[in-house]
């Protein structure tokens, strides 16, 4: 998950964070895991609150993170998880952990990943062909300036 794309504490308001919701939320997503993994998600959503890298959270948000991250172990354990989890494990949805194995699980979401990369070089390269292109306009249109006074 990258900053803004799929950001659980940017898309939902501080005061619903919540395991359960984070779960909740994340469920709908196609690469959706295993308690496990879902767990060490939630932990990184937190974490990537509090070291507040690009300021995207104010002052009583780090600190919600910050409460929910030292909470997490007797959290987890909330009956409400414990639902979530019953709930899921026995339905019809893709789920990594009884659908395949944890190494295609992990393919999946690697290949999102370099999918978006590719993406962001895509466009990257896109905006210097336009750059060169803008370059030659400008070398063409000099040269005809050039052979105009020339002559």
């Amino acid at each position: 998950m990258d900053e803004t794309r799929n950001n659980y504490c940017l898309e939902v308001e501080s005061s619903k964070w919540s395991l359960p919701n984070f779960l909740e939320w994340r469920s709908d997503f196609c690469d959706f895991a295993n308690r496990k993994i879902e767990n060490i998600n939630w932990k990184k959503q937190l974490k990537k609150v509090i070291v507040n890298k690009d300021n995207l959270y104010d002052e009583s948000m780090v600190n919600k993170a910050r409460d929910l991250l030292s909470d997490f172990k007797d959290y987890k354990d909330d009956p409400e998880v414990k639902e979530f989890w019953r709930q899921h494990g026995g339905s019809n949805r893709v789920n990594f952990s009884r659908s395949m194995s944890p190494e295609s699980g992990l393919q999946l979401i690697l290949l999102d990943r370099n999918y978006n990369l590719l993406l962001e070089l895509k466009v990257e390269v896109l905006k210097l062909k336009m750059d060169l292109f803008e370059n030659n306009l400008n070398y063409v249109k000099l040269m005809s300036c050039m052979l105009v006074v020339g002559k």
